[in-house]
Parts: structure tokens; C-alpha cells; sequence
């Protein structure tokens, strides 16, 4: 899956980690904030389906790779 994912959209992942960017500017805490909010936005949508959560045979799934 990660690699079927990764030859897939590379290139959109690249262009919008190039956009986010840091440099010695940069208000580091700013940043890591920003990573912690996608993280638990990834997690918490992970398992959701058709307005619920999702029950199936393993439970909560909340996949996703950074």
C-alpha cells in the first residue's frame, strides 16, 4: 500500500512539503504545532465512515503513513 500510495502522489506530496517549508526565520513551535494538529486530524478521521465510527472486524482503523 505505501508503495502503490507513494508512486501515486509523490509529486502532489513534495510540491505541498515545499510549500510548508522552514528556514532559520521560521517559528519552529509554529511548525510542530502544525505537524501535531494534521497528526491527530489524520488519526481522528481515520476510522470514520458514513458518519460513524467504524466497528468492522479490527475495530477502530485509523490508517495512515507521514
Amino acid at each position: 500500500m505505501f508503495d502503490s500510495t507513494v508512486k501515486m502522489h509523490a509529486k502532489a506530496v513534495g510540491e505541498y512539503v515545499n510549500q510548508w517549508g522552514i528556514s532559520p526565520d521560521t517559528d519552529l513551535q509554529k511548525r510542530m504545532e502544525e505537524i501535531v494538529w494534521v497528526v491527530c486530524v489524520l488519526y481522528g478521521i481515520g476510522g470514520w465512515t458514513d458518519g460513524k465510527l467504524s466497528h468492522g472486524e479490527h475495530g477502530f482503523n485509523a490508517d495512515f503513513f507521514l
